[in-house]
C-alpha cells in the first residue's frame, strides 16, 4: 500500500470511484444532498478519455505524486 495514501491525500473529496471506503451509494447520496444546495447540473461523458492520455503522462503524474 505504498501509493494509495499518497494518492488519497489529494483526490478531491468528491470522487466516489475506486476509493477505500467509498461506493455508489456514498456518491448518489452526496448527490442528492448537493441538488438542494445548486440549481444547476453539470453532465459529463468521459468514456473513452483515458484511451486519450499519453503512457509517458500518466508515468509523469505518478512519479511526481508517489516520489
Amino acid at each position: 500500500m505504498f501509493i494509495e495514501p499518497r494518492l488519497e491525500a489529494v483526490f478531491s473529496s468528491n470522487s466516489y470511484g475506486y476509493r477505500p471506503k467509498k461506493n455508489a451509494h456514498h456518491a448518489l447520496s452526496k448527490v442528492r444532498e448537493n441538488c438542494w444546495k445548486q440549481d444547476w447540473v453539470i453532465d459529463l461523458d468521459i468514456k473513452g478519455f483515458f484511451d486519450n492520455i499519453e503512457p509517458q503522462q500518466t508515468d509523469a503524474c505518478c512519479r511526481a505524486r508517489c516520489t
